[in-house]
């Protein structure tokens, strides 16, 4: 082939190349570098060149905007040595400043953060704003505001249209070089549609210090895709003194159709190293210190849709000062929820992106539309450490209020949460269908005791029902380790500890009913473990005649009985009516009859037709105390019922047995001794030798009511009783034997013997 047919494409390729190049060139000329070194607030004297200048022969902010405005490049902003975190690195402005419309990116602390007269490390130069203006609006993409301190507009920092790629590091927004709080409406405003954008970062030098705000601290307003990590939200540079915004981060869509808030994260998960200190380092954020809420993520009026997500808050100290020593809490929820979609609060690995939430009324907070939320890994009121109850709220660690959601994958998750309270409750549920597993409350991660609240779970509201909760440890409740006041739920693998008045209860509001609710679920490892409680470990309440079911439980220690229907003590479980579709019934949720104790069968009746009787085992006679299931079985239809079991008691030791009807639900329980084997004596007795022909002989039994069988030699059997008196005994050598039979029928296995001689 002829190597110059290929010359052409070869030139081709060349001059494209070249203009590639030579536009990649002129690209670059174009950036430029502009430096402030005036504190004036002039314009550009002229914009037909590319010299920032003003008509006093300096660079101002406002005319190297200006001036950056018309350059096609990435160009930067910084300030002259003088702009050194001082007295006289401030710029007072006489009205708005442009919009910055390229990608600019305006530098204040070009050489490392400054010694701000506030005594703090922080931004080199602060900009004091117009009021009702933004003091900094950002339009354009891959802007950068860096080291300033912003004050005194109507937001500190406005991106607009749809911006992409904003960051802001280190600024202070709201707070002055001084340390003086001069407060914008909102410190930062990420506005629709804007996109990618970082909000401080990782390390101390790009923390952002948003506090002092009138309005929101950081209001994510149909933004999407913005990290913010590393801030500090409502307290002082150094992160220890509250100076509040309203609310330090509120993230919401724009109603009615958006744009929506989606994809944007608070906080960020930590590193190993991270995780271990006590302070909030890397990319968590102080958000404390509001008097509204910490993190908003519900509508507001009619500006403000619910944030549609995902929204993910990881990490963070919500309610805690920087070195996680004491509280400083948000006057409102540490997080609202409210109606948003997808949010979740901390994550699965919970030493690493758990937030720590303290103080104020109420931890986390959703409303009755929220859906897929999880809640999962987080601790609240404890300290750091999880060694110690620091500052819990007052009112709720986690209210859930999904009521317009009936389960499935819209249900809520609630997950490895570990929280101490004083008072109110640790966990108040009043959705359909959520998921309450792997919980700690009112214990430190070292396992010693800590308050528990005063209801550690509250399931309440009857209009819900259905939900989950599992493999919980529960303690130190001052009243209730469980309240259930709806129905449908399972309750499950829980270890329920020393809760003041009760373990579980189940109460009915007025006018409403409680029922179908399933304590310890029939499957192995699915037992709830209640013990010390100061009353019954499971107390059933206004819900007497309804069917909530107990199955595998186990405790000891509880003051009261170990299921009491009532709350009234034993032997008055309560009565009522059932209305059907055939009328009114009357029913009774009787406890059954033992008759029968042996170690290898339970039995007896007084039970309802077909009823499942389950028989437990137990330590002793204590009626607070159960061990774990041993077997069960159905009752015939006259409610007569026989439970063979796997492996013999030992005589003398305990079992409990409990009826449940579908429709009745399950009893209190009954409490028998296993029977002590029958045993049989002979007390008198004819002479080993004797020439009398006849023979008395007088027995008895460790039983009483006990009926006896008595046998001479090698005859059979018969009834007997004491004395048997033989007469008419021929010469020879004879064996008497006698065995008693208790009430139950257990008879004597070894027989009473004498053996005597009549001489002839």
């Amino acid at each position: 082939m002829n190597s110059t047919a290929h010359r052409p494409n070869v030139l081709a390729a060349l001059t494209a190349l070249s203009c590639f190049l030579l536009a990649l060139t002129a690209g670059s000329a174009a950036a430029a570098t502009f430096q402030v070194n005036g504190t004036g607030d002039q314009p550009d004297a002229t914009t037909a060149d590319s010299t920032c200048e003003t008509a006093a022969v300096t660079c101002t902010l406002r005319a190297a905007i200006e001036t950056a405005n018309e350059s096609a490049g990435a160009d930067t902003i910084n300030f002259a040595a003088s702009f050194d975190g001082g007295a006289g690195a401030s710029i007072v402005l006489g009205s708005g400043l442009p919009a910055i419309s390229g990608s600019e990116t305006i530098v204040g602390d070009g050489s490392g953060r400054c010694a701000t007269a506030a005594g703090f490390a922080g931004p080199c130069v602060a900009v004091a704003g117009v009021a009702g203006q933004p003091v900094l609006t950002v339009s354009g993409d891959d802007d950068a505001i860096e080291g300033l301190a912003l004050t005194g507009g109507s937001v500190g920092i406005s991106v607009t249209g749809a911006a992409r790629g904003f960051s802001a590091r280190n600024d202070w927004i709201g707070i002055d070089l001084s340390g003086t709080t001069r407060p914008n409406g909102a410190g930062i405003l990420l506005g629709p549609s804007v996109g990618d954008v970082q909000i401080g970062g990782t390390i101390a030098a790009e923390r952002n210090v948003v506090a002092g705000n009138s309005g929101d601290g950081l209001d994510i307003h149909g933004a999407s895709d913005a990290v913010v990590a590393g801030n500090y939200f409502g307290v002082d540079p150094g992160g220890t003194i509250a100076v509040p915004n309203g609310t330090d981060i509120a993230v919401s869509s724009v109603p009615p159709y958006g744009p929506n808030a989606s994809r944007n994260t608070i906080g960020g998960e930590l590193t190993p190293a991270e995780a271990q200190t006590p302070a909030c380092d890397g990319p968590c954020n102080v958000i404390s210190g509001a008097l509204g809420a910490g993190i908003e993520l519900s509508e507001s009026g009619t500006e403000d849709a619910a944030a549609t997500g995902p929204t993910t808050i990881v990490g963070n100290y919500i309610g805690l000062n920087a070195a996680g020593t004491a509280a400083v809490a948000n006057v409102g929820p540490g997080v609202r929820v409210g109606n948003a979609a997808r949010v979740t609060i901390g994550g699965s690995t919970r030493a690493l992106d758990g937030n720590h939430i303290n103080g104020g009324a109420i931890g986390i907070a959703s409303g009755p539309a929220e859906e897929l939320l999880v809640v999962e890994g987080n601790m609240i009121g404890l300290d750091p450490a999880g060694s110690a109850m620091l500052a819990p709220p007052s009112e709720y660690g986690i209210l859930g209020d999904g009521r317009g959601k009936f389960g499935g994958f819209e249900a809520a998750r609630i997950a490895g949460n570990r929280i101490s309270m004083t008072s109110g409750e640790a966990i108040r549920q009043r959705g359909s269908g959520a998921t309450m597993v792997d919980n700690v409350i009112g214990q430190a991660v070292d396992g010693g005791p800590l308050p528990g609240a005063v209801t550690a779970i509250h399931l309440d509201l009857a209009a819900s029902f259905a939900s989950i909760v599992e493999d919980n440890m529960i303690a130190n409740a001052s009243r209730y380790g469980l309240l259930i006041e709806n129905s449908g739920n399972r309750v499950m693998a829980n270890r329920i500890l020393s809760a003041g008045v009760a373990g579980i209860r189940i109460e009915s509001p007025v006018g409403l009913a409680a029922a179908f609710n399933l304590i310890g679920e029939d499957a192995p490892r699915t037992e709830d473990i209640i013990s010390d409680s100061g009353g019954a470990a499971i107390q059933i309440v206004g819900a007497e005649t309804k069917p909530n079911h107990v199955a595998r439980v186990s405790g000891s220690g509880n003051g009261s009985l170990f299921v009491d229907i009532g709350a009234n003590g034993p032997g008055t479980e309560g009565r009522g009516w059932v209305t059907g579709l055939k009328g009114s019934v009357p029913i009774e949720s009787n406890t059954p009859t033992i008759r029968v104790a042996k170690p290898t069968r339970i039995a007896g009746d007084n039970a309802f037709p077909t009823a499942l009787i389950r028989v437990y085992g137990k330590a002793g006679a204590s009626p607070g105390e159960l061990k774990p299931l041993l077997a069960e079985d159905y009752a015939d239809q006259q409610g007569t019922w026989s439970v063979n079991l796997p492996t013999p008691l030992s005589r003398g030791s305990f079992v409990a047995v409990a009826q449940t009807s579908d429709q009745r639900g399950s009893s209190e329980m009954a409490i028998a001794k296993i029977a002590t084997a029958t045993r049989t004596k002979i007390v008198r007795g004819p002479k080993r030798r004797s020439h009398r022909r006849t023979a008395r002989f007088f027995f008895r039994s460790n039983k009483a009511h006990a009926t006896f069988e008595c046998r001479l030699d090698r005859r059979p059997f018969k009834r007997c009783h004491s004395p048997r008196v033989y007469k008419h005994l021929k010469p020879g050598k004879h064996i008497f034997r006698v065995r008693a039979t208790d009430a139950a029928g257990d008879r004597d296995r070894s027989p009473a013997l004498r053996k005597f001689t009549v001489l002839r």
